[in-house]
């Protein structure tokens, strides 16, 4: 298939390790743009014996460095192998291995992969992995009693410097954009961008990125644009490529970014551009994918030899001599200074909307605050998206708004945000006016010392004055210092926060999704359960539904459709005649093959069975299941062992009701605890 041409090329660097860059960089190629190869991690095996596959039924990988690693350490081939995507798999045939399945996702899909593929008691498993590891594998396993030993076969080195020839075009604003894969990458990528002066020269690239993790980890840099793959794979990424190549670039004194991100639909579509300002809230969040250590990236290739970079700018008289790029970098595909993009015009003066690199500012800092209420607001999506009003609720367990909770905490982390905004934006002026007045009394110290050296005793008491007003002011300085150090780890802590409890909320909304269903939701249980921690009530809540996540919990409409089954066994079950002798029998018999009973209000003022099932029936058809419930338990003799079976379920259709509510409950109140 012919990939697509972009209508606008554009230049783009890849930071994935030198195994995995060639096959994104021909693919992007392909579509027609210049590509950088720069690697910010680079990966190194750990030499070491043959492993011990004794008692080792099966091999994991969640990366392809990690089947790299295997296969360097051992000539074993013939145990399968079971791969969390098919980058990994690709690895695993291109090593020689014969049995080979690919779970297609992350690390949750690979552990449900091994339990229907494998059983507990015919061996060991043997996770390869990374030494930092993205999910824990094992402890996922060992619910469901499998045995998996980790062997750490690799490191992910991530780099220290950019290079003299990345930092040129940089400069120069030759390059559109930057493709990252993992948390990790983005990271250090935000890291070397800061450390090199290049934090606000952010705004002149776009950053593609493979998940919302992803773009999370740099999000404290000021992006032209954020585009996220629609899901967590290298030809969804490139997609998202080709859409930045056709979308319009956004007005350079608007002093809005634009923001291309996947949405919580079912059909997992790439949504276009969206204006992201501080009135942006709802936008939805993509998963990631565990294809690498702690990295996660699904696609991965050959490393790809790429010609030296051209010589940097020559440095200003008296400057150190440039440094040799121990990345390897190329530059083979974009233009060199003063090279064939006059399109795009090198970065002019600062405006007002645009900074200058050197100016002092709480400039990350308010990123960091807006990458806050982008993760806020999208837990606040995800929960409108999953936690439709249900039709039915446990009558005796009182239920809260969530839509009404989580707003009050979305617009209480807002008003947090924008108090924390005004006073770093009050506190830089006044450290800008305390540095301006430390420099002049230092001019007018160093007068005075000239002169108090000269013998004259007032200025030399003038000069003792100023010095200690200069101490104070310096003192002054060093507290204003501290307040902004504590607004930013109060930022982070809030960011951590919000993520955590809305990830939790969003995790009961799919457990009760999954309940309502009447099928199995042992996967979302095990979800809640994780996201709960130590928290005693969602550990008793979650201990209750344990019993039936497998089987399922029958559902309301499978409980009415039976109902009317259950009320003609308990009409029959009824005796007609009081007495025992032979006639009395013989009525009984005659009346149990023929069954008539009164329904609806008028059989209620009767009393007996009928007037009990009446009421039942009334309750159920209007969704009241613990009335009807309590109605049935008033049966006594046959006709109770008649309703046994149903009145069973019913029951267990109660119990997952209440303790749905409590998780519900608990949930939104850890949420608001969190606004403080």
């Amino acid at each position: 298939m012919t990939a697509p041409v972009a209508e606008r090329p554009l230049s783009l660097w890849v930071t994935r390790p030198a195994e995995d860059a060639a096959e994104l960089a021909t693919a992007l190629r392909a579509q027609g743009h210049a590509v950088l190869v720069e690697p910010l991690l680079a990966i190194e095996f750990i030499d070491g014996p043959p492993l011990n596959l004794d008692g080792v039924q099966a091999v994991l990988a969640t990366s392809a460095n990690g089947v790299r690693a295997f296969s360097a350490r051992n000539a074993e081939r013939s145990l399968p192998l079971l791969a969390v995507g098919e980058a990994t798999a690709r690895a695993a045939r291109a090593a020689g291995f014969t049995h080979i399945e690919s779970a297609s996702g992350d690390v949750t899909a690979l552990a449900e992969l091994a339990r229907q593929r494998l059983h507990p008691a015919a061996g060991a498993l043997l996770h390869v992995a990374a030494g930092d590891l993205a999910g824990d594998l094992a402890s996922a396993l060992a619910t469901s009693g499998f045995e998996c030993r980790r062997a750490v076969l690799y490191r992910a080195h991530t780099a220290e410097a950019l290079s003299h020839g990345t930092t040129a075009l940089i400069h120069e604003g030759k390059l559109d954009g930057v493709l990252v894969f993992s948390p990790r990458t983005a990271a250090t990528l935000a890291r070397l961008l800061a450390s090199a002066g290049l934090a606000n020269a952010a705004a002149a690239l776009d950053l593609f990125s493979l998940s919302a993790a992803v773009a999370n980890a740099a999000a404290n840099l000021p992006w032209r644009r954020v585009f996220i793959a629609a899901v967590p794979t290298q030809a969804s990424l490139l997609d998202a490529v080709v859409a930045a190549a056709t979308a319009s670039m956004p007005s350079p004194d608007s002093g809005e970014r634009l923001v291309a991100m996947d949405s919580l639909s079912s059909s997992g579509e790439f949504v276009g551009t969206l204006l992201f300002n501080s009135r942006t809230r709802d936008v939805g969040t993509g998963g990631m994918n565990s294809d690498d250590n702690k990295d996660q990236r699904p696609e991965a290739s050959v490393a790809a030899a790429t010609p030296e970079p051209p010589a940097p700018p020559p440095p200003d008289s008296g400057s150190a001599p440039p440094r040799a790029d121990p990345w390897g970098s190329s530059r083979e595909d974009v233009a060199a200074a003063g090279g064939s993009r006059p399109s795009k015009p090198p970065p002019g003066p600062p405006s007002a909307n645009r900074p200058e690199t050197t100016k002092r500012g709480p400039g990350p800092l308010i990123w960091a605050l807006i990458a806050l209420a982008v993760i806020a607001a999208g837990g606040a999506a995800a929960w409108f998206g999953y936690f439709e009003p249900r039709q039915q609720q446990a009558a005796q367990v009182p239920m809260v708004d969530p839509q009404q909770e989580v707003d009050t905490a979305l617009d209480d982390l807002d008003a947090r945000e924008a108090q924390l905004r005004k006073q770093v934006t009050a506190i830089a002026p006044r450290l800008d006016m305390l540095e301006n007045t430390i420099g002049q009394l230092r001019q007018s110290v160093e007068e005075l010392s000239q002169r108090a050296q000269q013998g004259d005793t007032e200025l030399t008491s003038q000069l003792a004055e100023r010095i200690a007003r200069l101490e104070s002011q310096a003192a002054n300085a060093t507290s204003l210092a501290q307040q902004v150090r504590s607004l930013e780890v109060t930022t982070a802590s809030a960011r951590d926060a919000a993520s955590k409890l809305s990830t939790t909320v969003l995790g009961v909304g799919q457990l009760a999704q999954a309940v309502d269903g009447g099928g199995s939701f042992v996967r979302q249980l095990a979800a809640v359960r994780a996201l709960g921690g130590d928290d005693p009530e969602i550990a008793q809540a979650a201990a209750d539904l344990e019993a039936h996540a497998a089987s399922g919990i029958p559902t309301l409409a499978a409980l009415r459709a039976r109902f009317p089954e259950t009320a003609d066994a308990v009409s029959r079950a009824e005796p007609v005649t009081a007495g025992d002798g032979w006639t009395d029998k013989v009525v009984d018999r005659l009346a149990s093959l023929v069954n008539i009973r009164r329904t609806g209000a008028s059989a209620i003022p009767g009393g007996g069975v009928d007037s009990i099932l009446a009421r039942a029936e009334i309750a159920l058809t209007g969704g009241d299941l613990a009335t009807a419930v309590a109605a049935l338990q008033e049966l006594s003799g046959a006709p109770a062992q008649a309703a046994a079976d149903w009145l069973e379920l019913a029951r267990t259709r109660l119990q997952a009701e209440r303790s749905l509510a409590t998780l519900q409950q608990r949930a939104i109140a850890r949420l608001s605890a969190a606004r403080g």
